[in-house]
């Protein structure tokens, strides 16, 4: 809220918010870039009153999220009302739903889809308007990326770099070995294209990465934590349960608990693993952080059961393995997830 009013006092008074004055003895605003002070959707805090441009931001982030769901999945092949399934599934997510207090998050994860979905229309050099072509497609993911880079959560960022990575060097081999003939040489130009997609994303989103990357490299964090202490980070095996029990491990809004033995309410105070003083019923540390792992049972039946009918072919164009490339893609997830060596 603190950094919305910045950006709003600073353009009423015609100036760009590079300097916060207010902390210490001044630090850099717009380089930090959390504050999401470029990215598209953040015109909505600069017209709107806050408390409203808040709730229309994550509303329309999430729509978002979800159209481009949808049109990746429909552009695979799959049918409306799965497309439909997947994409309400991706938006209301507890990984999207617990990040809504964190607005870079929400708006830098909203383009992965769109951005996978260009990969493969480069890949097999979707039409437009009658003609092959892989041009388009590289300007509408530039401008996906772009917007992921101004929304200002780098982490996020570099997730959707790496799948895009293992999308499209999977789409990329089996493309060329199934073309055989030309496989080759279509294969290098599609990656030469998907190459100067995210070069362009990048150079339409330097005038916030170039400061970004500058302040980040001089941050005390770099600094503070080896590779040991961020593995550490991953989840324990036991969260398993949380895919299907988001709140096994309590929710964060209880501050109290019923006593059966005193027949009253009774507030919660406790120290945690972290030996951090807890007033809540959240036992477990990550149900409703960045970590958030629930994504809804039915959509984790219907996955099973698409792994299960694997066997059946593939729709799309010559029938690419887009159910293996996703669990594939979801096995290594998860071994990360859980800290597993390949981390």
């Amino acid at each position: 809220y603190q950094w919305k009013t910045f950006i709003r006092d600073s353009i009423a008074q015609r100036e760009v918010p590079l300097w916060n004055p207010h902390q210490f003895a001044g630090i850099p605003f717009m380089a930090a870039g959390q504050q999401s002070t470029l990215y598209p959707l953040s015109a909505l805090y600069y017209v709107l009153p806050l408390p409203a441009a808040y709730g229309w931001f994550t509303v329309l982030n999430l729509w978002l999220a979800g159209l481009f769901m949808y049109a990746l999945m429909r552009g695979l092949g799959v049918s409306r009302f799965g497309g439909a399934l997947a994409g309400i599934t991706y938006q209301l997510s507890g990984f999207f739903i617990a990040s809504a207090v964190h607005p870079m998050i929400i708006g830098a994860v909203v383009w992965l889809p769109l951005l996978v979905l260009m990969a493969e229309f480069i890949v097999r050099r979707q039409p437009l308007l009658g003609r092959r072509t892989s041009a388009p497609w590289v300007v509408v993911g530039a401008v996906a990326l772009a917007a992921s880079i101004f929304a200002g959560h780098v982490e996020i960022t570099i997730h959707t770099l790496l799948i895009l990575a293992y999308y499209s060097g999977v789409r990329l081999l089996w493309q060329g070995w199934h073309e055989r003939a030309d496989g080759l040489r279509n294969t290098i130009k599609a990656a030469a294209w998907i190459a100067a997609m995210v070069a362009l994303g990048f150079a339409v989103a330097a005038i916030q990465f170039i400061p970004l990357f500058e302040f980040a490299s001089s941050n005390w964090r770099a600094e503070r934590s080896d590779l040991a202490t961020v593995l550490g980070y991953a989840h324990p095996f036991r969260d398993l349960l949380q895919y299907v029990l988001p709140n096994f491990y309590g929710s964060p809004a209880h501050h109290h608990v019923f006593d059966v033995f005193a027949w009253e309410r009774t507030p919660v105070s406790f120290v945690n693993a972290l030996g951090e003083l807890r007033t809540h019923t959240e036992w477990g540390i990550k149900n409703y952080v960045e970590g958030a792992l629930y994504v809804g049972i039915l959509p984790l039946a219907l996955a099973a059961l698409a792994v299960l009918d694997m066997r059946r072919r593939e729709p799309g164009p010559a029938s690419p393995p887009y159910r293996l490339i996703a669990v594939l893609l979801a096995g290594l997830a998860l071994t990360f997830t859980f800290g597993l060596p390949t981390s």
